[in-house]
Order: structure tokens, then sequence, then C-alpha cells
């Protein structure tokens, strides 16, 4: 049997310890088929994404950060989209500021689909994901 140094043992450990936190519950807690769903689904997994904290501050990066986003038309900050569930207002889409000290919401009948279709891509994303 191989013989771990401090930090192997710390990887192994913090790898059954993600395991357990991501495929626990379908796998009713039992270690070895979470650590097995674990290694089959991400841990041989290409991840073509970087996580940026820096760029994108406390929130997760999303398709979206490929594009231009539209201002806020109070205080100019880039404003960011959210599907919203069926409703009798026709109202599909929301733009929602990203400035926290900003309430600015307003609602579009258009889809998704369509707000994509009409905004910019932004010429550099690696400023957004790093690409392989």
């Amino acid at each position: 049997m191989k013989v771990l140094t401090q930090e192997e043992f710390s990887d192994r450990v913090k790898a059954v310890q993600r395991a357990t936190k991501i495929f626990g519950h379908m796998t009713d807690n039992d270690i070895t088929q979470a650590f097995t769903a674990y290694q089959l689904v991400l841990a041989e997994t290409p991840r073509r994404i970087m996580l940026n904290t820096q760029v994108h501050g406390n929130r997760a990066p999303t398709f979206l950060d490929n594009f231009e986003r539209p201002k806020c038309p109070d205080c100019g900050a880039d404003m960011m989209i959210r599907r919203v569930p069926p409703n009798d207002e026709g109202v599909n889409t929301q733009f929602v500021c990203s400035n926290d000290n900003c309430d600015t919401v307003l609602d579009s009948p258009m889809t998704l689909q369509e707000i994509i279709s009409q905004l910019k891509p932004i010429e550099n994303t690696e400023a957004t994901h790093a690409r392989p």
C-alpha cells in the first residue's frame, strides 16, 4: 500500500467530502456509491470554464456573460436577465440591475431566446471565461 503525503491524503478526503455532499442524497449517503458517481461524472470531466470570483463577484458565471449586457437606465450598471414563470401580464423575462444599491427591475414580454438573439457577443471572452 502506498503511503500518502499529507497533501495527497487531504486531497482524497476532500474529494470524498465533495462526493458525499453532491451525490449523497442520491445514494442514501452510501459513501462508496457517492464517490463512484463523483469519479464517473466529475473527476474525469475536463472543465472548460474556469470560475473567477474577481470577474463575477458573488454570483456564478452564466452563458450570458459572453454577451454585452444592456445598461441600467437609472445607474448605468449592467442589467442581469431572469426568466419569469408564466403569468397573466405577458411578462416572460425581467431585466434586473446588478448594482446592489439600485432596485431597478424592468419587465419584458420578450423570451430569453429573443433577447439573446439581439445581444452582441463580447469580442474577447477571456475576461469572463478561460478557454482551453
